[in-house]
Parts: structure tokens; C-alpha cells; sequence
């Protein structure tokens, strides 16, 4: 079965950037930051297979299946030696690739990154917030709405976590870890009625999480987008953007 990705390659740069998105969402959403970018490096986009005009897919939404089909879309395109960008599940997503292809790549960027040791966020004691999200309920309930590959996704993070620590290398390539604003997202989860007790013992634990990836390589390096939330990308793009051109000077 042939696999059908809907793509766009912005700029002319000698350095080409791969993004992958988070868990339901569009690259439409990065274009903004892909109009600024695009002067000074070469942009892949793409949408994984059940995302967009995509193909469906044919096979469980792990990340080692996803990071296969990408490899599968870079190898048609000839694109090799590149920046890899992953947002969110889609940092889980790049962590992946980065193990299983890391001679394709010259940097990554993980912009708020699941964790591939997720599972301490639902270790506190957080009853009412771990009651709203976490993911085994977050897979039911997007499988009942029929949004069955987000539900899938969902439904293998565990399965795709205990992979990804299975391969103990991480190339050593420059690495940026760019983590949300802490305190930002405690205002989040109070304006939801979650209590802020909960809410600050999550976002200690994520923080520790970015911490923990940006150690994945000797030269990683952590960045704190202050004023930002999840959606670094959107609150603060100039974040991002700087820290691309440092990578390439």
C-alpha cells in the first residue's frame, strides 16, 4: 500500500528544516512562523497519514511507525542532513526518528515535548486534573468522537515510550529544548477550575521532563519561553526563531 502525504516545502536556505506537529494539529498553523523563516532556510511541512489530505494509514499510530513513514516521504524527496522540529507529541514523534535515522540529521528542536517518561505526571497527587486528562481517557474519548487517530496516537503512547527508551543512543548533535513558561500555564489550569495546588505539582514535573530531554545529548541546551504556553510557536515565535539561527551560526 502506497502512502500518500500531503506537504509543502517553503524557502531556498541552505539549511532545511522538518517539522512534526503535535497531536491534532495542522501545519496551517505554523505559517506565520514558516513566512519568517522561509527567507533563510528551506521548510518542510507535512501532515502524518489520517492528518489533512494525507492517506489513511494502515498500521498502529506508534511513534516508531510514524518516524518509519516520514523516513519513507524524506527518502522520495531526497531531503537529507536536516534540523528536525517536533512540537509537543510530535517532539516524541522527532525523539524517535532521532534514534532510528540519527545520520539524517544536523540538529533537533523539541518546542514542549511529550516526555518518553510521561507516566510521572500521573504518578502525583493530582486526582482532579489526572481525572480530566489523562491519556487513557483522552484516547476513549477521542475514539468515541471518531477521531480515531488522535485516540490511536494516544492510545500507544505507552507502547511508543517503552520503544523509544528501549534504543539507548541519542545522537550527539546540538540539541534545544524550548519549555513552556511555568507559571503561564498554572493561570491555564486555574481558569479550567483546576486547583492550583495540582496545577503547579504538573507543571514542576513537566519542567523537570524538558529538563530531562534537553540532557539527551552532551550538547543539548535548555530554553525557557517566558509568556508562552504549550503553543510556543504562537505566543512566541521570536523563541524559536532565535534559537534556529544560533543553531545555524
Amino acid at each position: 500500500m502506497i502512502n500518500k502525504f500531503e506537504y509543502e516545502i517553503f524557502g531556498y536556505g541552505d539549511n532545511t528544516i522538518v517539522i512534526e506537529l503535535g497531536i491534532g494539529c495542522l501545519w496551517y498553523d505554523w505559517l506565520n512562523v514558516i513566512d519568517i523563516l522561509k527567507k533563510d532556510f528551506r521548510i518542510l511541512v507535512y501532515h502524518r497519514l489520517g492528518y489533512g489530505k494525507s492517506s489513511e494509514p494502515h498500521c498502529e499510530r506508534t511513534t516508531r511507525n510514524i518516524a518509519s513513514e516520514l523516513h519513507s516521504l524524506l527518502v522520495q524527496l531526497k531531503i537529507d542532513k536536516f534540523i528536525m522540529i517536533g512540537h509537543s507529541f510530535g517532539g516524541l514523534c522527532t525523539i524517535q526518528f532521532s534514534k532510528m535515522y540519527p545520520e539524517m540529521l544536523k540538529a533537533v528542536m523539541l518546542i514542549d515535548s511529550t516526555s518518553f517518561n510521561w507516566k510521572k505526571l500521573y504518578e502525583l497527587d493530582n486526582p482532579i486534573l489526572n481525572d480530566i486528562i489523562s491519556i487513557e481517557k483522552m484516547s476513549k474519548n477521542y475514539l468515541k468522537e471518531g477521531k480515531m487517530i488522535i485516540g490511536n496516537e494516544f492510545g500507544n503512547f505507552e507502547a511508543s515510550a517503552n520503544d523509544i527508551k528501549s534504543i539507548v543512543e541519542f545522537p550527539n548533535i546540538p540539541l534545544v529544548v524550548i519549555a513552556r513558561d511555568k507559571d503561564v500555564s498554572v493561570e491555564a489550569f486555574v481558569k479550567f477550575d483546576i486547583p492550583r495546588e495540582e496545577a503547579v505539582r504538573y507543571e514542576n514535573v513537566w519542567r523537570e521532563l524538558q529538563i530531562g530531554l534537553s540532557k539527551l545529548s552532551p550538547q543539548g541546551k535548555l530554553v525557557i519561553a517566558d509568556g508562552s504556553d504549550h503553543e510556543v510557536y504562537i505566543d512566541k515565535p521570536d523563541v524559536l526563531i532565535s534559537c534556529l539561527n544560533e543553531l545555524i551560526q
